[in-house]
């Protein structure tokens, strides 16, 4: 009786080899991800959703908000359809392609006006009139607001909302009340 271990995805056999009978099969579970341990409340050890501006804020407030902070999704094929259609223009999907691309978490971007203008190719003061056009389908302005830089220099920062359908960044979990809060009537 000659006895081996042999070992795959689906776990350990241990086998007889003279005969080929398994004489023990373990099944093998592949160590799963544990969610991660929230020790920060929202509200009192970070500011509310509502209330952030700057990527540090919002990272602070999604970090005791969401494991699953680090998992993105974005439909490329979305943006490119919308163009191929018609829908959007070359300038509106680089706006929203940039958006999508530095989401801070779930759907939602921060990021200065002057920042956002030079990823579109438009002038500063052309840019509202871009992302009124994308306004409310596509995105939607939270806040704009005024902050001081690292050189004491107050500069223009925006928060929008993309579509939850075209960027998630987070727990899908989320992203479904999102959707259905983005096209409730």
């Amino acid at each position: 009786m000659s006895i081996i271990k042999h070992e795959d995805e689906q776990g350990v056999s241990i086998v007889d080899q003279s005969t080929g009978e398994v004489l023990l099969f373990i099944l093998s579970y592949k160590k799963q991800a544990r969610p991660h341990s929230f020790n920060t409340y929202v509200g009192e050890d970070t500011k509310y959703l509502s209330e952030c501006i700057t990527q540090e804020e919002f990272n602070l407030v999604f970090k005791a908000m969401d494991s699953y902070r680090d998992k993105k999704y974005v439909s490329y094929q979305h943006l490119t359809d919308s163009v191929a259609c018609g829908l959007i223009t070359a300038q509106e999907l680089a706006l929203l392609s940039y958006m999508s691309d530095r989401v801070v978490g779930w759907n939602y971007y921060t990021g200065k006006l002057s920042d956002l203008a030079v990823a579109a190719g438009v002038k500063p003061n052309h840019l509202s009139r871009l992302v009124d056009k994308l306004s409310p389908n596509l995105v939607r302005v939270v806040h704009r607001k005024k902050v001081m830089n690292d050189q004491g220099v107050s500069e223009w920062h925006v928060v929008v909302k993309v579509n939850p359908v075209i960027v998630w960044k987070g727990d899908l979990q989320y992203r479904d009340n999102a959707i259905r809060s983005w096209y409730a009537p």
